[in-house]
């Protein structure tokens, strides 16, 4: 077997009551005639690639290998600490700490649990501690607003420190409990099928007793930074030993989580990249193949609501004009130079297009997105041709502060102080039309039902947050000059 061959047998090795009737048949008709999710404001469904990875899936990141390199990572931020508070580091020309730097004497007091910080006990080391310490992997997702969503494995865990500082000046010694989340991730970008696979090591802030303690002795201890940024690097030297592999660029197809019966087995799980080459999202699709052209025919920026201030729209930002649009995962800037706004209430023909690959896609994701922070986003499915048809539009969302109106209290007879309130602002209109184009050589079969989705569906603002309505097609200004052929970003 080839040493890149599977990460798991070498970098592992290292390394409430009843719902009504009526709810119920309307949760029926809503799977079996699921319809376009359009105008939604909130984190997009997760993108259909990379999947989950399957049960046979060959490579593996194993949880003992994490636990190793974040213990290592921690000894040696130890001893950069006690080496520091001895004065023997760092040197006269400052460079990065390793393991060559530290001391035997100071690596024997890290060894020992000794100095000014060190781990609570033996068994709170993360080889030794077991799941009071690290959790199992567990299947989840992230959740961007104003980008593609993908699916990913996580684990949180929690490392259980000791630290006397010396002198006086701190009342008492103290535990210290350092949060941590693993994430691991089939990366791609621009909407490609397969990715890299990559791990993530994120800590929190350290948790003390008593408030004003971990200021005290901050200059004293091992930044959260160091601890992450070592463990990633040691994976990453890791992943590095397969072949002729570069560091961090093994190939994957998905991701999963593994949860045997032992959890010392755990791990987290992708497929390698089948031969031949998969379908991607691209601008330059090739013949053959199912194919969405995606027409961007015009912004308009909405006047504000009555009592919402200009200056909440940030008059004269250049952030204003910069548009992003994300079409199953693949980015463009709309327009690609940045838009001269129109006055409130005002419209900015644009004609751009752009086509992608739909062969196997399972849906049609579009994202907008405005660089002041407001988003929205549409999904279509293969019943409905992707969403083919005449002109459609959706409306920028992002929640802005503004301050509140007092309000009388017929309770007491008096008047309650204004407190800030949030507002959402429907900013940006796009309007837009999909022509789906099927390849010429699939015979046209009965259209299947939409796969369920993750994602909430309009109808709830006041839970949700999500505009209601599905919006009817929306005609072209017939005021507006006669089409020419759209520039290709």
């Amino acid at each position: 077997m080839k040493l890149w061959k599977t990460l798991s047998t070498s970098v592992v090795s290292c390394l409430h009551s009843r719902w009504a009737s009526c709810f119920v048949t309307a949760a029926a008709l809503i799977h079996t005639t699921v319809a376009a999710q359009e105008n939604v404001i909130g984190p997009p469904d997760i993108l259909q690639y990379p999947v989950e990875a399957s049960a046979q899936a060959e490579g593996a990141l194993e949880i003992a290998f994490l636990r190793d390199q974040i213990e290592k990572g921690a000894d040696l931020a130890f001893c950069e600490t006690l080496m520091q508070q001895a004065g023997k580091w760092p040197p006269a020309e400052p460079r990065e700490f390793t393991a060559s730097d530290c001391l035997p004497e100071f690596k024997s007091k890290v060894a020992a649990n000794q100095g000014i910080v060190h781990w609570e006990s033996e068994s709170s080391r993360p080889t030794k501690c077991g799941l009071d310490c690290v959790s199992r992997p567990f299947l989840n997702q992230t959740y961007n607003v104003g980008r593609p969503n993908v699916r990913r494995a996580s684990l949180h865990g929690h490392l259980h420190l000791f630290v006397e500082p010396e002198g006086d000046y701190v009342p008492n010694n103290r535990s210290v409990s350092l949060p941590f989340d693993a994430f691991f991730e089939c990366s791609t970008a621009n909407g490609a099928r397969n990715g890299t696979f990559r791990a993530e090591i994120d800590f929190g802030f350290p948790i003390v007793g008593d408030p004003g303690f971990w200021e005290s002795v901050v200059n004293a201890l091992l930044a959260p930074a160091n601890v992450s940024a070592r463990t990633e690097s040691g994976i990453r030297r890791q992943l590095s030993n397969f072949g002729s592999r570069s560091e961090s660029t093994i190939e994957c197809a998905s991701i999963g989580a593994s949860r045997p019966a032992n959890s010392a087995d755990d791990s987290a799980t992708f497929d390698f990249v089948k031969a031949g080459r998969a379908p991607t999202v691209r601008g330059d699709v090739a013949q053959l193949r199912d194919q969405a052209t995606i027409e961007f025919l015009r912004i308009k920026r909405n006047p504000l609501p009555g009592l919402i201030a200009p200056e909440i729209a940030r008059p004269g930002d250049p952030a204003a004009g910069q548009f992003s649009v994300f079409l199953n995962g693949l980015e463009r800037f709309l327009p690609p130079e940045g838009l001269a706004l129109p006055p409130e209430g005002g419209s900015a023909g644009i004609n751009y297009c752009t086509t992608i690959d739909m062969t196997g896609a399972d849906r049609l994701q579009i994202i907008f997105a405005n660089d002041l922070g407001g988003a929205v986003w549409s999904q279509f499915y293969p019943a409905e041709n992707f969403g083919a048809g005449q002109p459609r539009t959706m409306t920028t969302g992002r929640t802005v502060v503004v301050p509140g109106i007092p309000r009388f209290d017929p309770v007491t007879g008096r008047t309650e102080p204004a407190k800030p309130e949030a507002r959402l602002l429907t900013e940006f209109e796009l309007l837009y039309r999909i022509t789906y184009t099927p390849r010429p050589d699939v015979v046209a079969q009965p259209p299947a039902a939409a796969p369920p989705t993750g994602g909430v569906r309009p109808g709830r603002l006041g839970e949700t947050g999500i505009r209601p309505g599905q919006p009817p097609p929306v005609a072209v200004d017939p005021t507006a000059p006669p089409p020419q052929p759209c520039q290709k970003i």
